[in-house]
């Protein structure tokens, strides 16, 4: 968090001293204290991690500490990194390995998109780093244009005079909001309204009061709320400003009671992440909702960390100027790029720290950032080259304008939701006809008809075919006459079968009209309100226009009518505002000769996409490519290396230059030495720097520099899916057009993250988790675990099951840590070390020589090294992590480790020395394959395993194609077979694990050699007297009184069953439950078979809280015969399931009975 939220803190708690009574209770109520060292208390609990070191050095072993501990991370991080591990060690020699960090914004803060491209690069990263390539992961940030200049406002100061103006006795809550909606543009009589109705809704709470709050009334309450949610927000959300309807929504929910906070809490949550409306005002009006929300609430005190998380990261330049009454227009454009780099240098590394704390081994000493020098250099030096090929004209064309932001934004940038809003039929009186001849025109924006240039029918529809032709009247237009042409683009069936043709002001309609030749006419400014085209209505926003109109047409008789109709609605990304399309003059790149190129690449396998089908998606994109609309009108970004001459025509007149003194000459030698110059205000697209960012990082346009030449083209670019064609490829083509060479050789694409239920992470849902607190309460590495066990391309689910397995899994990592060291020799005993390390087993010959479990989980670990190794160069990271999963905690802990223990608890060191040089090899091998998923705990231990000469994250990766003995895999497969099969039984009989029982062992000769050489491990694996065991090739004498089991094909077990129970008790137990078992069975078969259904109708009678038989029989009769196959398929399944068991029970009563008898007639 940043100190300045301190100011901001403590400002806000003032303020909520001032408050007028309309807003809170005025009883006394026990208020919660924000005071400053509050505030530094609940941050340090909240964001931080202590990253005290521990007193004997940075690591902790496992023989000292009960479980991995999360804070050690932190110090883990900051000693990789001291040490110089995280840059490319170019001595190693070998092809580099090298990976360009997706540059997150410099604004932003971290979510599960980073944690997801974090964790699979540096998985990639760290595994070649230990196969011994020199290994490059450049960081980097962007400048993110829009969502840094969206920070600054434009607030007028005097809003403040207006607001008191308007409301003197309201207080500083109608100032709050009429200052909110006077910077929005709207007009003083909306402000005034709107305040009338916050006075009525004030009426309707103000009798709530704490103490009224009971049964009776709550429903009221809670209905009442439900209803400005449903009802009243959504369309205020229209015509005000987010921001002003999350503040009026903070207001009244915070009066009077807490019955209802987590609920409001919720909603409030839910609107913040979906509009990001981080602003101070917001920021302030949470924090006063938290002060007079409940007593502590959990849900508030939530919502007011995640405000301040926000607020400190995103949007700190506004509350900067905010707090100064300033308007970014009067500050100038060179004075508000000095804030905002003030601010960069000052926040701009939340997002860079956060990712650290992920783990990236970033080489951070080479970090970049989009409008540093060098990189500036290269996007200039970029623009230039492409305009000298004519690559890069101007022209005015369609585009998505954001009147707030006053600039065109991407379609990237561009988030369509669906909407209720009004479909308006409107009159069109035909030329020269009677009243009766006229078309009837449905659309969503009426406003739009002053930029009419056409009426549009279909050819086939007979209703208009007269029409065609002739001239219509566009309303309200004094008169304009447009021409009714045909096209089999109209929909015969949408609307009226009629389509008014705005080709300023609707993509589809601008395409038609270029088609066809129609004028274009735009009747919009680059705010939103209407221009001198649309005459009376000059100056009026386009909201307040359309209503204006509609209510015109109305008295006029030109209305038809107005319909409730679902829409998709462009907003923008940054300020949730409607997005205008609006024809303006931009920069533009042509891309068909680029889009070939990038084409090329991916046939000739140069470019190798994984996984693969999104080629399909390349291609598509790169074949029906348009032109790249590359600039923006911000003040924020990469200025526009174009110079215009003072007194000529933009259009006409502009010098292309690498910088201002480079353009002044041009100018002079062209026009003279007295000749002015200006450069073009416009920005490029932050993609266009984007675009350049795998080469531009290394120092290009300077080819010599070392970094390009030792590290370009890069290895691999892992990114998310959703921007393989905004990113993805435009980087492939500026890299081939630059460089001549593709950028990458590999792109990775992951897949979105989903919550549990299968769902799409949404700010709107509610359902988004925030990596910080997932690293807090389940640590970094499990995690990172969790997230590399999705499929390339294929969404991931991601639940907080999923991540409580993962750390299991940690904390069995770290026991199995434990025992290992708690069971080697001390590191005095020189003969037992030289014992352990005379053990080679990367040698055929010491292999065979082995027991059966050490050599089955050597050969187990070699097979499983080659198999991950291959899945890490296939990029089946997924793959990887369940391998090793399964290793370690199947394999390894639950049979190695158990089986160790006939070893090492014999107390003769010649034989537990094979078994602790076996777990010390398979274990360091573990945590070297493992260490890319989980860096933190595998190096952690890593540093406790005796002799370790170098640190885990820079050692060296396992050999391949050791030596294996697959025999042992089988023969000790039969003795899991054994183990298993005597475990069951033991589990079967109730068997006290305590208890100790005989056992007689039946196979062929080949068999018994070598399970009988385990005999230590079976008995300790199985619970085995061990002095009763026995093998032989023939049953016992006693098979008849014993429980037989078969293991496996020529592998079977006897257990004398006198050793296993009190065969009289057990009998008792066993007729005790069959006799039940067979009443439930019985009742089963009953309800299927009985004609009446009065058995079956119990299971209604429960469904419907039915008491008399009389109703049972009604409800059955009424039901039975409309759906009853998914009961009866639930009873035949229980009868099934019941009959299954009374058989089972019933064979084993029998097998004891018999026992019993034989036993008599032995003695």
């Amino acid at each position: 968090m940043a100190a300045s939220n301190f100011s901001l803190l403590s400002s806000s708690c003032s303020m909520c001293n001032k408050l007028n009574p309309l807003l809170f209770s005025t009883q006394p109520r026990r208020r919660i204290s924000l005071s400053r060292s509050y505030y530094i208390r609940f941050r340090n609990t909240r964001f931080t991690t202590v990253a005290g070191i521990a007193d004997n050095g940075v690591f902790t072993s496992p023989e000292v500490a009960k479980a991995f501990d999360f804070t050690a991370e932190e110090r883990i991080y900051k000693w990789w990194e001291s040490q110089g591990y995280f840059k490319p060690n170019l001595e190693r020699g070998g092809d580099p390995f090298v990976v360009s960090m997706p540059p997150p914004n410099v604004t932003g803060s971290l979510h599960m998109g980073h944690a997801m491209f974090v964790t699979l690069e540096d998985i990639m990263v760290r595994y070649n780093r230990m196969k011994g390539r020199p290994t490059l992961w450049l960081p980097g940030t962007d400048h993110a244009g829009i969502a840094t200049q969206v920070s600054v406002p434009n607030i007028d100061i005097r809003v403040y005079g207006v607001a008191a103006l308007l409301c003197p006795n309201l207080g500083f809550y109608h100032y709050y909001i009429a200052q909110l909606l006077f910077s929005a543009q709207t007009r003083v009589s909306d402000i005034a309204a709107f305040c009338t109705i916050m006075v009525l809704l004030y009426h309707s709470f103000r009798n709530y009061s704490s103490a009224m709050l009971h049964s009776a009334t709550l429903p009221k309450l809670g209905f009442l709320r439900c209803c400005i949610l449903r009802y009243y927000l959504p369309a205020l959300s229209s015509y005000y400003s987010t921001p002003a309807v999350i503040i009026l929504l903070l207001q009244l929910s915070s009066c009077y009671s807490c019955y209802y906070v987590t609920t409001v809490t919720t909603t409030l949550h839910l609107l913040l992440l979906l509009y990001s409306c981080y602003s101070a005002a917001t920021v302030n009006a949470c924090i006063c909702y938290f002060c007079y929300s409940c007593n502590n609430c959990p849900a508030a005190a939530t919502l007011l960390q995640l405000i301040l998380l926000h607020a400190s990261a995103t949007l700190v330049v506004e509350r900067m100027l905010a707090e100064e009454g300033i308007k970014r227009a009067d500050m100038g454009r060179e004075e508000f790029t000095k804030r905002v780099w003030t601010w960069k240098e000052k926040y701009g590394g939340t997002i860079t720290n956060q990712i650290k704390r992920l783990g990236a081994s970033c080489d951070w000493t080479r970090e970049c950032f989009t409008l540093d020098a060098q990189l500036s250099r290269a996007v200039v030096e970029a623009f230039v080259r492409l305009h000298e090929k004519g690559l890069i004209y101007q022209g005015s064309y369609m585009v998505n304008w954001s009147p707030k932001l006053q600039t065109a934004v991407s379609d990237l940038e561009v988030e369509y939701s669906e909407e209720t809003g009004a479909l308006y039929h409107i009159k069109y009186r035909v030329a020269g006809g009677t009243r009766d001849d006229f078309l009837t025109i449905a659309t969503t924006r009426p406003e739009t008809l002053f930029g009419d240039t056409a009426i549009a029918v279909n050819p086939e529809d007979e209703r208009y075919s007269k029409y065609i032709g002739k001239m219509a009247i566009v309303p309200m237009t004094y008169g304009r006459h447009v021409p009714i042409i045909s096209d089999k683009y109209v929909d015969k069936d949408f609307g009226t079968g009629v389509l008014k043709i705005s080709p300023g002001h609707d993509h589809n309609d601008y395409l038609l009209a270029r088609k066809l030749g129609l004028p274009i006419l735009n009747v919009m400014n680059k705010d939103g309100t209407l221009n001198e085209v649309a005459g009376l209505y000059c100056g009026l926003d386009r909201f307040e226009a359309r209503k204006k109109l509609w209510s015109e047409l109305e008295e006029t008789g030109l209305a038809v009518k107005k319909e409730a109709y679902t829409m998709r609605v462009p907003r923008s990304q940054r300020g949730g505002e409607i997005i205008e399309p609006l024809v303006s003059k931009q920069w533009f790149v042509t891309m068909d000769s680029l889009a070939e190129k990038a084409l090329h690449a991916v046939e000739k396998g140069e470019l190798t996409i994984v996984p693969e089908r999104f080629e399909k998606i390349y291609n598509h994109w790169l074949s029906n490519i348009k032109d790249w609309c590359i600039s923006r009108q911000l003040w924020w970004g990469h200025r526009i290396p174009v110079w215009y001459i003072v007194g000529k025509k933009c259009e006409d007149e502009y010098i292309v230059a690498r910088n201002n003194e480079e353009a002044l000459e041009k100018a002079r030698e062209k026009y003279g030495k007295d000749v002015e110059i200006y450069q073009d205000p416009d920005v490029l697209d932050t993609w266009f720097s984007s675009a350049l960012w795998p080469f531009s990082t290394l120092g290009w346009p300077d080819v010599s520099a070392e970094d390009f030449k030792n590290f370009y083209p890069t290895s691999v670019l892992e990114t998310g899916h959703d921007i393989l064609f905004f990113w993805v490829a435009r980087m492939v083509m500026m890299g081939i057009e630059f460089t001549g060479t593709v950028p990458f050789s590999h792109v990775y694409l992951h897949g979105l993250i989903r919550d549990s239920q299968g769902r799409k992470m949404s700010k709107s849902l509610g359902n988004v988790i925030d990596p910080l607190d997932t690293i807090k309460d389940y640590g970094t590495d499990a995690l990172r675990f969790t997230l590399s066990l999705g499929t390339a391309g294929q969404d991931l689910n991601l639940s907080t099951e999923r991540l409580t397995s993962t750390k299991a899994f940690t904390n069995k990592l770290w026991n199995g840590g434990k025992f290992v060291l708690q069971n080697l020799p001390p590191q005095s005993d020189l003969s037992a070390w030289t014992a352990i390390q005379d053990y080679k087993f990367d040698e055929e010959e010491s292999l065979l020589k082995l027991p059966l479990p050490e050599c089955w989980v050597v050969t187990k670990l070699h097979m499983l090294i080659d198999a991950v190794t291959m899945s890490y160069d296939k990029f089946f990271f997924g793959d990887v992590a369940r391998e090793i999963y399964d290793f370690f905690w199947a394999d390894f802990a639950d049979w190695y480790i158990e089986a160790s223990k006939a070893r090492l608890y014999q107390g003769d060191d010649s034989v537990a020395s094979v078994a602790q040089a076996v777990l010390l090899y398979v274990f360091g091998s573990i945590l070297k394959l493992l260490h890319p998923f989980m860096p933190f705990v595998t190096e952690e231990l890593w540093q406790s395993l005796p002799n370790r000469k170098e640190a885990l994250i820079v050692s060296a990766w396992p050999s391949t194609s050791l030596p294996r003995q697959t025999e042992s895999v089988k023969k000790f497969e039969n003795l899991q077979a054994l183990t298993r099969a005597i475990r069951n039984a033991r589990a079967e009989y109730s068997v006290e694990p305590a208890k100790r029982i005989s056992a007689s062992i039946v196979a062929n000769a080949e068999v018994i050699q070598y399970i009988s050489k385990e005999k230590d491990v079976l008995a300790l694996l199985s619970r085995l007297d061990l002095e009763n065991v026995s093998f032989s090739q023939s049953p016992p004498g006693d098979a008849s009184q014993s429980v037989h089991l078969v293991a496996s094909e020529g592998l079977e077990a006897y257990l004398p069953l006198a050793d296993m129970v009190d065969i009289s008790a057990e009998m008792q137990r066993l007729s005790k439950r069959l006799a039940k078992m067979q009443t439930e069975y019985d009742g089963l078969m009953a309800r299927l078979s009985s004609p009446s259904g009065q058995y079956l109708s119990i299971e209604y009678c429960e469904i419907f809280q039915l008491h008399s038989r009389n109703q049972i029989i009604s409800v059955y009769l009424q039901f039975v015969e409309k759906a009853p196959e998914d009961i009866v398929r639930g009873v035949r399944e229980k009868a099934a399931e019941a009959e299954e068991k009374v058989t089972l029970t019933r064979n084993r009563l029998a097998f004891l009975q018999s026992t019993t008898l034989m036993s008599n007639q032995a003695q």
